[in-house]
């Protein structure tokens, strides 16, 4: 008896520990399944939190809104994470290209919730992020940081907010839309001249769903000219103390806008962008 147990004792060492070992990676199996870089970040993490440091995101779905613009669904790494940007701030996204380099873009969050975000992002065929991402597979990884930019909204910051927004651009301000909309105790009143030449208007079954959840605080108007008639109709708030202004678009035609409300409207030129500033531009 003695011989025979001494004989087997290392086989049956060798099989507990493969038992325990197998049990012990059946266990962790949805762990393993997980990519590095997530394993340090537990449910309800704020993901972005200034850190120098990419962080790496899934493309979970394409939607295509309309000819060469779509928005972009991200998942984050638990259901019950939040991406940590304030209404208003952007996030820079930035891509592999090969070994050797990368791209990289700014671009305003369209929209945040748990788990997910959304970014708008027009495929300009210059063969820059916007055109590589338009051909990236499902689950191909991107990378964000951020928070960035000095506007922040916060809670009745004014009185009434002007925003007039051109196509893509209005990306930068939906969630500052969502956040006074959704917000009972938010009073702001949120008038929106929206801005589509081509007459296909980008995200209109969310801007006219969040204008039936408003409750009379906000109202939108689009377009595809801006004639000074409709500025001085829809802006005309020189009696109107607590006031700002956001603009969205393109440089050049922010620059623009600005020049007719400054002119028409007797607004306060921008130096700089502040979000004290009568006139904010993206």
């Amino acid at each position: 008896m003695n011989k025979f147990s001494h004989h087997w004792y290392p086989v049956i060492t060798l099989f507990f520990l493969a038992l325990t070992t197998l049990l012990y990676l059946n266990q962790i199996e949805p762990l393993l399944s997980i990519p590095v870089p997530y394993l340090p970040y537990v449910s309800g993490h704020i993901i972005l939190n200034n850190s120098i440091d990419p962080f790496p995101v899934p493309l979970k779905n394409k939607t295509e809104i309309t000819k060469d613009i779509y928005v972009y669904a991200f998942t984050l790494p638990h259901s019950q994470d939040i991406l940590g940007t304030k209404p208003g701030q952007f996030i820079t996204v930035t891509l592999n290209i090969n070994v050797t380099s990368n791209i990289t873009r700014p671009y305003a969050v369209l929209s945040s919730d748990k788990g997910e975000f959304e970014l708008l992002i027009q495929d300009i065929h210059h063969g820059g992020l916007s055109t590589i991402i338009n051909h990236r597979e499902i689950d191909s990884i991107a990378y964000i940081n951020g928070p960035y930019g000095n506007y922040k909204y916060e809670q009745n910051f004014r009185e009434r907010i002007g925003i007039v927004a051109s196509s893509t651009g209005l990306s930068a301000v939906m969630p500052i839309i969502h956040q006074i909309v959704y917000d009972k105790n938010d009073t702001t009143y949120v008038n929106i001249v929206y801005l589509n030449k081509s007459g296909n208007i980008l995200l209109k079954d969310r801007l006219d769903g969040l204008v039936r959840e408003a409750e009379g605080k906000l109202t939108v108007t689009y377009v595809t000219d801006i004639s000074d008639n409709l500025l001085i109709e829809n802006f005309n708030w020189k009696d109107v103390t607590s006031k700002q202004l956001l603009i969205c678009g393109s440089p050049f035609w922010e620059d623009k806008m600005i020049d007719k409300f400054v002119n028409l409207l007797d607004f306060e030129r921008p130096n700089e962008r502040n979000m004290q500033n009568e006139i904010y531009f993206y």
